[in-house]
């Protein structure tokens, strides 16, 4: 939880990695998603979106546009999305990072499952609940598959909870929006 020292040490690296491999090496794109994720945690969300950004048109032309790295960067590029409530570019970007890891990784990969989850939030929040309720049900199947910390598939159950909720299913989504909060509130590593 160091964010000011992670993005000085990134900033090094950037500069460093960009005179040795070149602007538009997967090397940089790699760590400008890093900076991204960086932003994001500062609270920079404007900036946090046109790192990822420039992450993402990299990443394309570095890695290819079929590529676990690229699917990784456009998910977080549509996670800033979301929190800066530009939904239907974050859909897609999270819907084209879904398609590349349907390519390129096994389905029960956290990456599939972290993706999952932060598409359920898009859904739910523009108010698409029973498709939210199918993706978020795969996410926290995902995630248990996958062998992830079990605040991971908490937080996918808790979404999947209110998209339930929000359907009048008030007695399922009681179950799940239970026994997540008794997890995460257990757990002092999952995210606030």
């Amino acid at each position: 939880n160091r964010q000011d020292e992670a993005a000085a040490i990134l900033l090094d690296a950037l500069r460093k990695n960009t005179q040795l491999f070149g602007p538009t090496s997967a090397q940089v794109a790699d760590i400008l998603d890093r900076l991204a994720i960086v932003r994001f945690a500062q609270g920079q969300f404007v900036e946090s979106e046109s790192v990822a950004r420039e992450a993402l048109s990299i990443g394309r032309t570095a890695y290819g546009p079929q590529h676990l790295m690229t699917g990784n960067i456009a998910t977080t590029l549509g996670r800033t999305l979301v929190h800066l409530e530009k939904y239907t570019e974050a859909e897609a970007r999270l819907r084209e990072a879904l398609d590349i890891f349907a390519v390129v990784a096994p389905s029960d990969h956290q990456y599939v499952a972290s993706t999952e989850y932060f598409l359920g939030e898009v859904l739910i929040i523009t108010g698409r609940f029973s498709e939210a309720e199918t993706v978020l049900t795969d996410s926290m199947k995902h995630w248990n598959r996958a062998g992830a910390p079990p605040c991971r598939a908490a937080r996918s159950a808790s979404a999947l909870g209110e998209a339930l909720y929000r359907q009048g299913r008030r007695q399922e989504a009681e179950k799940y929006l239970s026994e997540s909060f008794h997890q995460l509130s257990a757990d002092s590593t999952a995210d606030r």
